[in-house]
């Protein structure tokens, strides 16, 4: 996102920025990242259903069944429809935040 911006005003004169990969692969890594975690996450509450012995427990099955449509769904719009890169890094970012603030609470 930031390299987005500094690419647009063409201010790439710090070393961090001349220092990152082409923008494509970190859209790549993005994607690829995004989803080994939903792998990930689909494992946990695969493991977390098979151990789950408590009602505390199928709360947070609930709320990582919620995160995981989320992002599935925003993987299958990325692959089916198409979506611009700018918004696909922040719907991850939004995401992960969101999962973050969510679990961090229940």
């Amino acid at each position: 996102i930031i390299l987005n911006r500094q690419l647009k005003q063409k201010k790439l004169r710090t070393s961090l920025f001349r220092n990152l990969p082409p923008a494509r692969s970190l859209l790549d890594l993005v994607v690829r990242l995004t989803v080994l975690g939903v792998i990930i996450l689909t494992i946990g509450m695969v493991l977390g259903y098979l151990m789950a012995r408590d009602r505390g427990a199928s709360s947070h099955l609930l709320i990582a069944l919620v995160t995981w449509l989320a992002y599935l769904g925003l993987l299958g719009t990325y692959f089916v429809r198409g979506i611009t890169p700018r918004r696909l890094s922040f719907a991850v970012l939004a995401l992960f935040v969101l999962s973050l603030l969510v679990f961090a609470f229940v």
